[in-house]
């Protein structure tokens, strides 16, 4: 065994990083068996739920269609995928990929937990009992609860309606091809938020037209009220300008009449 492994094999896992096992894989040559001594250690560490950085290593890539392929396959199937893929690929080809210790086995379910987490925030137990090959609840709750502990999974587990209620998770590593998808993704997403923006931005131009349509008619109606108070103004004392004539008239006649009659009378 060389120095590289044996300075892995001191490493205490719980406080590993990928980054430790990053290192002193790089020291190493392909058909170093410390190599692949690394990777199995990667796979069962339980702080560890990203691989991406160890995969890229040249070294690691140059495991492809050599005798220690299958390890390249359990790495990416690590990455990427799910326990009910590690299952279809060792029916098939049951050569193509290496048996699971049981911590590698642990660490696969709750990687496929953490990608069924990722599309759904309501997970039923029942649900992730079929994806994980498990028939225990116990079973099946003591690999949640671990995972939050672990701080890559934020929620809580329902066992009245016997569900993982999530609240949020780690993102697990993503394929080079899968990055278009991505980008897809996220330029609907962006077109949407777009056509939201303009939606809101012609809503606010309504309402700002509406409120100015709203002043004026405001202002419209002031200056008539303004309008109609003065003209009425004017219409009563015009009336009682009107009545004052009338009246100082009627006294003028009024007089002359009595002064005629008196006259008359006598």
């Amino acid at each position: 065994m060389n120095a590289a492994q044996n300075d892995i094999r001191n490493t205490k896992c719980p406080n590993a990083t990928i980054k430790e096992y990053v290192l002193k894989a790089k020291s190493l040559q392909t058909d170093d068996l410390g190599l692949i001594d690394i990777i199995k250690q990667t796979l069962e560490c339980p702080t560890i739920f990203v691989f991406g950085e160890l995969l890229e290593l040249s070294n690691v890539q140059a495991l492809a269609n050599t005798s220690n392929d299958p390890y390249l396959k359990l790495l990416q199937l690590f990455a990427y995928g799910t326990y009910r893929d590690y299952l279809r690929e060792k029916k098939c080809s049951p050569d193509t990929i290496p048996d699971l210790t049981e911590l590698m086995r642990q660490k696969l379910r709750q990687l496929t937990i953490l990608s069924s987490a990722k599309y759904c925030r309501h997970i039923s137990y029942q649900v992730l009992l079929d994806e994980l090959d498990l028939n225990s609840t116990r079973e099946l709750e003591d690999l949640i609860i671990e995972l939050i502990y672990s701080n890559v999974l934020k929620g809580h587990l329902d066992q009245v309606n016997k569900c993982l209620e999530v609240d949020q998770t780690i993102a697990r590593d993503v394929r080079d091809e899968d990055f278009q998808t991505i980008t897809n993704i996220l330029g609907d997403w962006l077109r949407s938020c777009e056509n939201i923006l303009m939606k809101i931005e012609t809503q606010i131009q309504k309402a700002k037209n509406m409120k100015d349509e709203n002043q004026q008619a405001k202002k419209f109606m002031e200056s008539t009220i303004v309008s109609i108070k003065a003209n009425l103004k004017q219409e009563n004392e015009d009336a009682m300008m009107l009545d004052a004539f009338y009246f100082k008239d009627e006294k003028k006649r009024s007089q002359k009449f009595a002064k005629y009659k008196w006259k008359k009378d006598n």
